[in-house]
């Protein structure tokens, strides 16, 4: 500081207070606290110091004189995220900047086990004039050690965890879901918890009454939002540890996101019961709304004027244009008609006959006569049709139920890794794996808008084993028959000690033969195979490039313990993306068989 300097000018911003003296020279002050609490503040502002990282607050000495404790600094940015946010939520990819400028500030700071505890948007400053992108600084470390005065604003505590509410305690993952409430607030405009009293706060931080993100931001991709919200979960045990691990996840996602959109479509396999539709990044069925989009730079290939409807039958392609973000004040949103409906027309007072009156009656019975065909046709079949909702009707004897866009039946990490599979409809079994290195991911949109289970390239290292309501591995003894819905290499099925589902060099290439001649049971290679519900020789036809539906029936009881993990060998580890699973215990009727196979082709491959 100069010598005899002039007074200094006060600056305050969101509660903090900063002297700008001459040079300029600028001091952050902090309020007097007691003495346990003044030593536990110049600890963390000591480690604040020893980090110097550019996108968190600046400390480059501490000092202490009659008014308080007090740090050297920078100046302030010229405003904060929750001045930028009045003006609407952010695109894309100023989301994108933000959260990784977030993530690479508190990486360091979580490394050095520093923990900032009330992290909100107003603590976090930013320049939007910066060329090259936005700068971006974690500001208000040690402001959790002060209370405020007077009467309180309930907003101060909109990213408050559920810990800080029920214990009182404070970590690493508090951290991360702080962040996570900060990133909804960008995204979506407005805060993921607003209360009009303390009370009312802390009530909807501890049983986690918010909205999900994705239907307050229709304009991020599903990813987005759905990474957000497992920031926010809950349990803090569902957060990832620290920040290295949220920067991990969000990476994993968008990388996986970008290589969906590269992938050129597969190509349509053969012996299809039906024609089907394929499309590289399927999407949700929307629902038409009007917005005002303001274009930018660098727009991106996104939906903008959608609304996704979560409940809605799925599409399988839906092709989108080159639209720019939404950005500022315009959000998405209906825009009501001012125009009345039109009303019904009334009938002519002349009315024309019907198509049938105006037939010849030969015309007439022949149209009969194919209606009837058409009915006895369908009434063969099952009395079945591809129209309505997917149901899955032959339920005896099925002992194994795996379906991977069944939410509630997926148990997974922050990052979507899967560390259990359960029965889809309630089973004591499941598909389980403790390491996190060897769990697949549980992406969106993987075929037909719906999740599929990825386990990644070919040698991987993620499988499933399959356990029993305690937990402890269970092998299926008495599979007779079996459906799969998916595409890539390796064993349908495999085992810690059997080869009973060999594939034939499973480790060379996706589309080798279903079943191995040599390495594969009698059971299952002398049974019945049908690939997309054409009958097939399984040791003599590989799978196509693209998703199958494969349907088995066995000669006898086969044997499995395992997803995507042959014995102990490494090299044929991962390499599928699943859809669902069906086994059964009993050999299912032709009728039966086809019953399954529409159920899930209607649903996976319509």
């Amino acid at each position: 500081m100069p010598e005899n300097p002039a007074p200094p000018s006060i600056i305050t911003r969101s509660g903090l207070t900063f002297e700008v003296w001459e040079g300029p020279f600028v001091r952050r002050r902090f309020a007097a606290l007691s003495e346990e609490n003044t030593t536990s503040l110049r600890t963390l502002l000591e480690c604040l110091r020893q980090i110097q990282n550019p996108g968190l607050e600046t400390v480059t000495a501490i000092g202490e004189d009659a008014q308080g404790i007090y740090t050297d600094t920078e100046m302030p940015l010229p405003e904060t995220l929750a001045d930028a946010l009045r003006e609407g939520p952010l695109t894309i990819p100023e989301f994108d900047h933000l959260a990784r400028a977030l993530l690479n500030a508190l990486i360091p700071a979580h490394e050095a086990t520093l923990v900032h505890g009330a992290l909100r948007p107003d603590y976090i400053f930013i320049d939007r004039s910066t060329p090259g992108g936005w700068s971006v600084k974690v500001m208000g470390y040690g402001a959790s050690f002060y209370q405020p005065e007077g009467e309180i604003d309930p907003a101060i505590y909109r990213c408050s965890a559920p810990e800080q509410w029920t214990q009182g305690t404070v970590g690493r993952r508090t951290d991360n879901y702080a962040l996570g409430c900060v990133l909804f607030e960008a995204l979506a405009g407005r805060p993921a918890f607003a209360a009009r009293g303390l009370k009312e706060m802390r009530m909807k931080h501890v049983e986690h009454d918010v909205k999900h993100l994705s239907a307050l931001a229709p304009h991020a991709p599903s990813w987005m939002t759905e990474w957000v919200m497992a920031m926010m979960s809950q349990d803090s045990e569902n957060r990832p540890r620290h920040a290295a691990g949220a920067m991990e996840s969000f990476n994993a996602w968008a990388e996986y996101a970008q290589q969906q959109q590269q992938q050129p479509p597969p190509m349509a396999p053969s012996g299809l019961v039906h024609s089907t539709t394929y499309a590289v990044v399927p999407q949700p069925q929307p629902i038409q709304v009007t917005a005002r989009l303001v274009p930018t730079p660098e727009p991106e290939r996104i939906l903008t004027a959608v609304a996704i409807a979560e409940d809605d039958t799925p599409v399988a392609r839906r092709i989108s244009s080159t639209i720019a973000p939404v950005r500022a004040s315009s959000a998405v949103r209906p825009v009501p008609s001012s125009k009345p409906m039109p009303s019904a027309p009334s009938a002519p007072a002349d009315a024309k006959p019907g198509l049938l009156r105006s037939l010849p009656p030969t015309a007439i019975i022949a149209a009969i006569a194919l209606l009837a065909i058409i009915g006895t046709l369908i009434m063969r079949s099952g009395g079945e049709s591809d129209s309505g909702p997917a149901t899955l009707s032959v339920v005896d004897g099925l002992i194994l139920h795996l379906d991977a866009d069944n939410a509630s039946s997926i148990t997974k990490k922050i990052s979507g890794q899967v560390s259990n599979w359960a029965d889809a409809d309630g089973r004591k079994i499941s598909a389980a794996q403790n390491n996190e290195d060897q769990m697949p991911l549980h992406a969106p949109r993987g075929l037909n808008g719906r999740y599929v289970v990825d386990f990644g390239e070919q040698g991987s290292g993620r499988w499933l084993e399959f356990r029993d309501a305690s937990g402890q591995p269970k092998k299926l003894t008495t599979i007779r028959t079996a459906f799969w819905v998916l595409r890539g290499y390796g064993f349908l099925l495999s085992d810690a000690e059997t080869t009973t589902f060999h594939r034939q060099s499973s480790d060379s290439a996706a589309t080798d033969m279903i079943w191995d001649s040599g390495g594969a049971s009698d059971s299952v290679k002398k049974g019945a195979t049908w690939l997309n519900g054409k009958s097939v020789d399984g040791t003599k036809t590989g799978l196509p490039a693209g998703f199958s539906i494969v349907s088995l029936v066995t000669t006898a009881a086969a044997d499995a313990g395992r997803l995507c993990r042959d014995r102990t060998n490494t090299k044929r580890t991962g390499g599928q993306h699943i859809a669902e699973i069906l086994l059964y215990d009993r050999e299912l009727t032709d009728k039966e068989r086809q019953s399954v196979e529409r159920y899930l082709k209607q649903k996976w491959l319509p």
